[in-house]
Order: C-alpha cells, then structure tokens, then sequence
C-alpha cells in the first residue's frame, strides 16, 4: 500500500527497500519492552500532566492476603484504558526523565509546544512529522539510546538514518535541529547534539534522491537494487 504521504520514518523504511516501507505500513505495532520505556520517557518529559492517563505502574503485589487482594483490585480498577509498565521499567523511565529535565532544562524551560504535528510538501510529495518539541527557533528530538557518548551516538544516528529525519524536519520547519539524548542504564548521562552542515546538505540531498525514488515507484514488491550475480568481495577493513 502506497500512502500519499511520507514520514521521515517511512522514508528511512524506504531508504532500505520497498518491501521495506510496505512492512512499515502494513504490520502490526508489537509492544517492546524498549519501545514502551521510549514512550512513557517521552511523555514524562514533554507530556507529564498525561503520564497518569496513559500509563499504569504494574506494582509487585501479594494478592494471598487480604491487603493484596485489595490493593490488586483498585489496580485493575484503575488500569482500563492504560498501558500496563513493570514497576523496573518505570523505574527507569522515571530516573531517565529526571536526568532529561535537570541536564537539558534549559531546552524544555524555552516556551514551546510539544508533540507537534506538521505537514508539508517537500520535492513534490506530502510529508508528515511529529515534532517532540518545537520552538520559536529550533527542534528537538528526544531520543533515548544505550550509549550518548559522541563516538557511540554518531554510529547509532548513522545505522538508523537519524539524519534523514533530522533533514526531514529542518525542511519543514526551516530551524536548525537538535537530538536530546539519554541513556538508557545510569547514570543516565544526557547530551545534547546539533545536526551538522555537512550532515543536513548530504542528508537534504538524499531526502530528494528517495522522494524523487518514491514518486516513481508503482508501489509494487521489490526487494533491494542489486543485480543477479552480484560479485561479493571481502570488506575493505577484512
């Protein structure tokens, strides 16, 4: 299924393959331990006053006794409609978030608006986008990683394509854009990245390349551009 619109996720599902994108707008969301600490951190974060509503801590509880039973029962009366969260995994999203608040105050202090929804055409095609944070000058992304360390995070924004999205947004919005990273494990470090010149040009280009690419396609199964008898030679580094 061919959307008449495109997300910098899509367009990064894309960047791989078709059947790549086709997976990616076809398949069933599964709840990963890793994509749920992701989200309650986001939300911690920009959404707090929404926290209670979505979310429910899953507390360790006896219920063989009277107390247990009780307290499970106001549990299960409150948990309707929310997303049940391990109490480890709360935890952690919650000592995460603190870090985020104290170590890039002066980011989410800037009068903004959060979870932003912008739409606009670029190269000729309808392109969606979920900003985390938006303000007068600049936006920023909330990711949250395994490693924050320069060296580490540059290879994880590489590997993922996090600068085609960081390309994506500046196209939109025309404001520099900013990753606000934080680990995952403590102590939790948080750091703060601004995508570079060189990285939005190349990244900008290759944003036109794959619309112009996707425009073109008839939305048909196709697996990745490699002709048969492909010669495969050992890495360079082997």
């Amino acid at each position: 299924m061919k959307r008449d619109y495109l997300s910098a996720t899509a367009l990064k599902a894309f960047a791989k393959s078709p059947n790549h994108y086709l997976e990616y707008v076809t398949a069933e969301r599964k709840q990963t331990d890793a994509l749920l600490l992701g989200s309650l951190v986001h939300c911690l974060v920009l959404e707090p006053h929404e926290v209670n509503a979505r979310y429910i801590e899953v507390l360790n509880m006896d219920r063989r006794t009277k107390e247990g039973k009780q307290v499970y029962a106001e549990y299960i009366q409150n948990a309707e409609g929310k997303q049940p969260v391990k109490a480890e995994l709360w935890q952690q999203a919650v000592k995460m978030a603190e870090r985020v608040k104290v170590e890039a105050a002066d980011v989410f202090n800037t009068p903004g608006k959060a979870e932003v929804e912008t739409r606009g055409k670029l190269f000729g095609y309808e392109f969606l986008a979920y900003l985390d944070y938006e303000t007068k000058r600049s936006v920023f992304d909330l990711k949250t990683t395994q490693d924050a360390n320069p060296a580490a995070f540059q290879r994880e924004a590489y590997n993922y394509g996090y600068h085609l999205q960081g390309a994506v947004y500046t196209l939109l919005t025309e404001k520099p854009f900013y990753w606000v990273t934080v680990e995952k494990i403590a102590p939790y470090n948080v750091v703060i990245y601004k995508q570079g010149n060189e990285a939005y040009e190349r990244s900008a280009q290759q944003v036109e390349r794959l619309v112009k690419d996707f425009i073109q396609w008839d939305g048909q199964p196709k697996g990745y551009n490699v002709p048969a008898g492909y010669i495969l030679e050992l890495p360079k580094w082997a």
